[in-house]
């Protein structure tokens, strides 16, 4: 016995845009990638400061506190902390975190597609 099915198949269409990250304390591009191919087989690799704070004053509030900021270079590094501890002198509990960031913008050279990752 012979059966007919059939079966629809779509086909899914996405824009990529690109990456772009600005610095949150001088306005700086820190890196502007867009949808063409990277200069070399590596890809483009772009790397800068994130910090993140807040403080524990507020109790189960404090989560409102945190703020997330990208940094470009050192100075402005140094720029957010002192902003950071003049805006915090009387909390006990205010804390940050510094880390390094990196950009990257690479290509699968098999199917051709462009791809932008964060770490």
């Amino acid at each position: 016995m012979k059966s007919k099915y059939t079966r629809k198949v779509t086909k899914e269409v996405i824009e990529t845009y690109g990456l772009k990250i600005i610095c949150n304390i001088c306005g700086k591009v820190i890196c502007d990638f867009d949808n063409t191919p990277p200069k070399d087989r590596f890809g483009d690799v772009v790397d800068y400061f994130t910090l993140t704070t807040g403080h524990h004053d507020w109790g189960n509030d404090s989560c409102d506190s945190i703020e997330h900021e990208d940094i470009c270079s050192e100075d402005c590094v140094k720029t957010a902390l002192i902003r950071y501890f003049k805006e915090n002198q009387g909390s006990n509990t205010a804390y940050f975190e510094l880390s390094k960031a990196r950009a990257h913008k690479g290509m699968d050279y098999r199917t051709g597609e462009i791809f932008y990752y964060e770490r």
